[in-house]
């Protein structure tokens, strides 16, 4: 609530109306020039982030069943946590201590911000360099080159979003170029060095100058100073060992969120947390991430869930693929806003859903039809049988799920 999701969005929200003023003129609209008040927007995050921590806050402190401590929390054995100087005994426990970013060791890397410290930069530097290509770094990248800043994205892979489908990155990398976003691929930063009140990091080709250095290549689990082993709870660098039903090796602990390691999103730490915590009042729900959807608040957005293509023909599958361009959608086209595809997965035997991936405006929001009829038996029946609103970008959906039922089956390797 202080550092992810709430305070991320609400400034990618400022810089999408930023962008949407400048695009003014294709719609018919006259715009005068356009001035960002760089501290007004950290000021509308603080006010909105605000509100909602309070308000949780105030409902957590008005249960009369639930104490809050703070301090930082340290394991005694498994029913025992210290808490400073106070011993708190339970005979079951919840670890959902979340987890921070991650910051290489490179040699002169001392001044440099984080996804948890830059969002209270009240200045908007000229020169910003992202080191990394994952999704916090492509939000944070499109979000400054929108606020006016000249961006450059060091990413140490050949492309954008490892993780995600590589047309979807190819689309997005596109989108980056033509808004003035710099990407160099395969850069490994090998020293930062001072340069006036800036500074130069060098890569095997080349130097880039930068006023801020933002590090955005991923994040660890919290663990360090829990003394986990004293409670005979299993763990690795990337995370707290557990079971489908998120019980840790310590019979009496649950953990849920990203101190497990597993994918790291609010919705699914949500969905583990209920969980883990009705197991641990006795009931036994497994959390089953095979369909746990992930989404980039780029614009346009990124989402998806379950495999790509390449990973179920490389698990085995013989599969069907079909995509939807967004400049077949007349809602799209309206919006001029066509850049980024829909696209199903099918396992040719069975026309299964395997995954869905999505680069389209209001992506996030576009995907979740389909992850219904992915839960609700992993069938494109539920789509086929319903009537979409026309012009809608969910349209684009059904189209992609029509595509791929008739397209021709893609064998093994």
């Amino acid at each position: 609530m202080n550092t992810g999701c709430i305070p991320t969005k609400t400034l990618v929200r400022s810089a999408e109306v930023f962008h949407a003023a400048r695009s003014a003129p294709k719609f018919g609209a006259r715009s005068s020039h356009l001035e960002v008040d760089f501290p007004a927007v950290i000021d509308r995050k603080d006010r909105i982030v605000g509100e909602i921590v309070r308000r949780m806050e105030e409902g957590l402190r008005g249960n009369d069943q639930i104490e809050i401590v703070l301090g930082d929390a340290r394991f005694r054995s498994a029913t025992e946590l210290e808490v400073g100087e106070r011993t708190l005994r339970a005979p079951k426990m919840i670890i959902a201590a979340g987890s921070h970013p991650q910051v290489p060791s490179i040699p002169g890397l001392e001044r440099y911000v984080t996804s948890d410290h830059i969002m209270d930069v009240r200045e908007l530097h000229r020169q910003l360099v992202v080191l990394g290509g994952g999704a916090v770094a492509c939000e944070f990248a499109q979000m400054f080159r929108r606020f006016g800043s000249e961006v450059t994205m060091l990413v140490r892979g050949p492309r954008l979003l490892s993780r995600e489908d590589p047309e979807i990155a190819a689309v997005l990398a596109e989108v980056f170029a033509d808004e003035g976003i710099r990407i160099v691929f395969d850069a490994t930063v090998e020293r930062v060095e001072p340069a006036g009140a800036a500074q130069r990091l060098h890569t095997s080709g080349e130097a880039f100058e930068a006023d801020l250095i933002l590090v955005a290549t991923g994040r660890v689990p919290n663990l360090d100073g829990l003394q986990l082993e004293r409670a005979g709870i299993a763990y690795t660098p990337q995370g707290i060992t557990g079971d489908r039903y998120m019980r840790t090796t310590a019979p009496n602990v649950w953990a849920a969120g990203d101190c497990t390691g597993g994918l790291m999103f609010t919705h699914v730490a949500v969905f583990e947390g209920v969980r883990a915590a009705a197991n641990a009042l006795g009931e036994t729900y497994e959390v089953d991430e095979t369909f746990a959807p992930r989404a980039v608040f780029c614009d346009p957005e990124v989402a998806a869930f379950g495999l790509t293509e390449a990973e179920a023909i490389t698990r085995g599958h013989s599969v069907k693929v079909g995509t939807q361009p967004m400049t077949n959608v007349g809602r799209a086209r309206v919006m001029e806003e066509t850049k980024g595809f829909i696209k199903f997965v099918l396992d040719a035997k069975d026309d299964r859903i395997l995954g869905c991936h999505v680069i389209a405006p209001h992506g996030a929001e576009i995907i979740h039809a389909a992850l219904v009829a992915a839960n609700a038996g992993a069938s494109l029946d539920p789509i086929f049988n319903s009537i979409f609103i026309h012009p809608s970008l969910t349209e684009g959906l059904q189209s992609a799920a029509e595509a791929t039922f008739m397209a021709v089956p893609r064998m093994t390797h």
